[in-house]
Protein backbone atom coordinates (compact mmCIF):
# COMPACT_ATOMS: atom_id res chain seq x y z
CA UNK A 1 0.00 0.00 0.00
CA UNK A 2 1.62 3.49 -1.17
CA UNK A 3 0.50 6.25 1.20
CA UNK A 4 -0.34 9.55 -0.64
CA UNK A 5 -0.81 13.14 0.23
CA UNK A 6 0.72 15.91 -0.07
CA UNK A 7 0.67 16.20 3.87
CA UNK A 8 1.78 12.88 4.74
CA UNK A 9 4.54 12.73 7.02
CA UNK A 10 7.41 11.67 5.06
CA UNK A 11 10.41 9.74 6.30
CA UNK A 12 13.54 8.77 4.86
CA UNK A 13 15.29 5.89 5.61
CA UNK A 14 18.51 4.62 4.75
CA UNK A 15 18.57 0.87 3.70
CA UNK A 16 22.85 0.20 4.34
CA UNK A 17 23.78 -0.63 7.75
CA UNK A 18 20.43 1.00 8.85
CA UNK A 19 17.55 -1.43 7.20
CA UNK A 20 19.98 -4.27 6.36
CA UNK A 21 23.42 -5.32 6.98
CA UNK A 22 26.14 -5.30 3.88
CA UNK A 23 25.09 -9.38 3.40
CA UNK A 24 21.54 -7.79 3.01
CA UNK A 25 20.28 -9.59 6.41
CA UNK A 26 17.84 -7.27 7.78
CA UNK A 27 19.25 -5.18 11.00
CA UNK A 28 17.39 -6.54 14.14
CA UNK A 29 14.67 -4.20 15.21
CA UNK A 30 14.62 -2.85 11.77
CA UNK A 31 11.15 -4.59 10.01
CA UNK A 32 8.91 -3.99 13.62
CA UNK A 33 10.26 -0.87 13.30
CA UNK A 34 9.27 0.37 9.66
CA UNK A 35 6.14 -1.44 10.53
CA UNK A 36 5.14 0.95 13.25
CA UNK A 37 5.88 3.50 11.12
CA UNK A 38 3.78 2.32 8.53
CA UNK A 39 0.82 1.67 11.14
CA UNK A 40 1.10 5.31 12.36
CA UNK A 41 0.37 6.73 9.17
CA UNK A 42 4.03 7.24 7.92
CA UNK A 43 4.73 7.60 4.48
CA UNK A 44 8.31 5.32 4.03
CA UNK A 45 11.20 6.59 1.67
CA UNK A 46 13.61 4.06 1.58
CA UNK A 47 16.91 6.21 0.20
CA UNK A 48 20.32 4.49 -0.94
CA UNK A 49 23.66 5.15 -2.97
CA UNK A 50 23.12 1.78 -4.62
CA UNK A 51 23.27 1.57 -8.24
CA UNK A 52 20.11 0.52 -10.26
CA UNK A 53 20.81 -3.10 -10.07
CA UNK A 54 21.85 -2.57 -5.86
CA UNK A 55 18.22 -0.87 -5.78
CA UNK A 56 16.20 -3.85 -7.46
CA UNK A 57 18.23 -6.54 -5.04
CA UNK A 58 17.44 -3.54 -1.95
CA UNK A 59 13.39 -3.94 -3.09
CA UNK A 60 14.06 -7.73 -3.16
CA UNK A 61 14.64 -7.55 0.27
CA UNK A 62 12.49 -5.45 1.62
CA UNK A 63 9.50 -7.35 -0.16
CA UNK A 64 10.97 -11.32 0.70
CA UNK A 65 10.87 -9.60 4.37
CA UNK A 66 6.96 -8.23 4.42
CA UNK A 67 8.94 -4.61 5.17
CA UNK A 68 6.30 -1.75 4.21
CA UNK A 69 7.75 0.79 2.04
CA UNK A 70 6.16 3.92 -0.66
CA UNK A 71 9.44 4.61 -3.13
CA UNK A 72 12.80 3.96 -2.98
CA UNK A 73 15.18 6.64 -3.94
CA UNK A 74 12.14 8.75 -5.25
CA UNK A 75 9.38 11.81 -4.50
CA UNK A 76 5.90 10.82 -4.48
CA UNK A 77 4.21 12.16 -7.51
CA UNK A 78 1.59 14.46 -5.27
CA UNK A 79 4.81 15.99 -4.17
CA UNK A 80 6.49 16.64 -7.56
CA UNK A 81 5.05 20.19 -7.64
CA UNK A 82 8.53 21.20 -6.75
CA UNK A 83 10.61 18.97 -9.45
CA UNK A 84 13.49 18.41 -7.40
CA UNK A 85 15.90 15.79 -7.38
CA UNK A 86 16.35 15.90 -3.87
CA UNK A 87 14.50 13.48 -1.71
CA UNK A 88 11.59 14.58 0.16
CA UNK A 89 10.85 14.01 4.11
CA UNK A 90 10.26 15.57 6.97
CA UNK A 91 12.33 13.53 9.14
CA UNK A 92 15.21 11.14 8.50
CA UNK A 93 16.64 7.76 9.79
CA UNK A 94 20.50 7.01 8.56
CA UNK A 95 23.42 5.21 10.29
CA UNK A 96 25.40 8.31 9.90
CA UNK A 97 23.22 11.42 9.94
CA UNK A 98 23.79 14.05 12.22
CA UNK A 99 20.79 16.14 13.43
CA UNK A 100 20.82 19.77 12.47
CA UNK A 101 19.11 22.53 15.23
CA UNK A 102 20.70 25.75 13.52
CA UNK A 103 24.32 25.22 15.92
CA UNK A 104 26.76 25.15 13.33
CA UNK A 105 29.98 25.20 15.38
CA UNK A 106 28.21 21.73 17.16
CA UNK A 107 27.73 20.31 14.27
CA UNK A 108 31.54 21.14 13.26
CA UNK A 109 32.48 19.97 16.43
CA UNK A 110 30.66 16.75 15.98
CA UNK A 111 32.31 16.26 12.17
CA UNK A 112 35.72 16.90 13.45
CA UNK A 113 35.00 13.79 16.20
CA UNK A 114 33.92 11.38 13.17
CA UNK A 115 36.56 12.15 11.18
CA UNK A 116 39.09 11.82 13.86
CA UNK A 117 37.33 8.32 14.50
CA UNK A 118 37.49 7.61 10.81
CA UNK A 119 40.98 8.46 10.00
CA UNK A 120 41.73 6.26 13.25
CA UNK A 121 40.34 3.14 12.33
CA UNK A 122 41.32 3.62 8.36
CA UNK A 123 44.71 3.71 9.00
CA UNK A 124 46.42 2.15 11.63
CA UNK A 125 49.10 1.57 10.34
CA UNK A 126 51.55 3.56 7.60
CA UNK A 127 54.42 2.82 5.47
CA UNK A 128 56.73 4.57 3.74
CA UNK A 129 57.75 3.47 0.56
CA UNK A 130 60.49 4.07 -1.66
CA UNK A 131 62.31 3.18 -4.78
CA UNK A 132 65.65 1.64 -4.24
CA UNK A 133 68.26 1.70 -7.22
CA UNK A 134 67.05 -1.18 -8.86
CA UNK A 135 63.70 0.39 -9.62
CA UNK A 136 62.25 -2.20 -6.60
CA UNK A 137 59.93 -0.56 -4.13
CA UNK A 138 61.00 -0.76 0.04
CA UNK A 139 59.79 -0.06 3.35
CA UNK A 140 61.84 2.87 4.49
CA UNK A 141 59.53 3.17 7.74
CA UNK A 142 56.45 2.00 9.25
CA UNK A 143 54.53 3.85 11.46
CA UNK A 144 51.39 2.44 13.90
CA UNK A 145 49.02 4.01 15.88
CA UNK A 146 49.07 2.67 19.76
CA UNK A 147 46.79 3.66 22.11
CA UNK A 148 46.38 7.44 19.95
CA UNK A 149 49.98 7.48 19.71
CA UNK A 150 52.31 7.29 16.58
CA UNK A 151 54.99 4.89 16.45
CA UNK A 152 57.80 4.53 14.42
CA UNK A 153 58.20 0.36 14.51
CA UNK A 154 61.69 -0.18 12.39
CA UNK A 155 63.56 2.36 14.62
CA UNK A 156 64.45 3.70 10.86
CA UNK A 157 67.02 7.06 11.48
CA UNK A 158 66.93 7.73 7.68
CA UNK A 159 67.51 11.85 7.32
CA UNK A 160 64.47 11.09 4.19
CA UNK A 161 61.90 10.08 6.97
CA UNK A 162 63.07 12.19 9.92
CA UNK A 163 62.51 15.12 7.30
CA UNK A 164 59.11 14.21 6.04
CA UNK A 165 58.24 13.95 9.44
CA UNK A 166 59.76 17.37 10.75
CA UNK A 167 57.47 18.90 7.44
CA UNK A 168 54.46 17.68 8.16
CA UNK A 169 54.35 18.86 11.72
CA UNK A 170 55.33 22.09 10.55
CA UNK A 171 52.76 22.01 7.81
CA UNK A 172 50.16 20.82 9.78
CA UNK A 173 50.39 21.93 13.43
CA UNK A 174 50.47 18.22 15.10
CA UNK A 175 52.63 17.32 17.99
CA UNK A 176 54.82 13.71 17.21
CA UNK A 177 54.07 11.22 18.57
CA UNK A 178 51.21 12.19 20.89
CA UNK A 179 48.60 13.26 17.93
CA UNK A 180 48.71 9.46 16.88
CA UNK A 181 45.71 9.38 14.32
CA UNK A 182 45.92 13.06 12.60
CA UNK A 183 49.99 12.22 12.06
CA UNK A 184 48.96 9.25 10.24
CA UNK A 185 46.06 10.54 8.33
CA UNK A 186 49.06 13.77 7.27
CA UNK A 187 51.19 10.81 6.28
CA UNK A 188 48.77 8.74 3.90
CA UNK A 189 48.78 12.54 2.03
CA UNK A 190 52.62 11.29 1.30
CA UNK A 191 52.25 10.73 -2.27
CA UNK A 192 54.83 10.68 -4.93
CA UNK A 193 56.53 8.51 -7.52
CA UNK A 194 59.83 7.80 -5.74
CA UNK A 195 58.12 8.02 -2.44
CA UNK A 196 55.05 7.31 -0.93
CA UNK A 197 52.82 6.01 2.12
CA UNK A 198 50.41 3.16 2.03
CA UNK A 199 48.02 2.47 4.82
CA UNK A 200 46.73 -1.21 5.99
Amino acid sequence: MVVTGVHVPTVAVDFDNTIADERDHVLPGAKDALLHLRKTGWRIIVWTARDAEGQADAEKVLKANGIPFDYINENPPADGAQKSRKIFFHATVDDKAIPFDGNWPAIIMELDRRRAVIEAEVAKNVRIMAMDEEGNPRQMALFALEDGRAVEKTGTSDPAIQEIMAGLAGEEGFVFPDDGGKFLSVLMGVQGTYLWAEGF
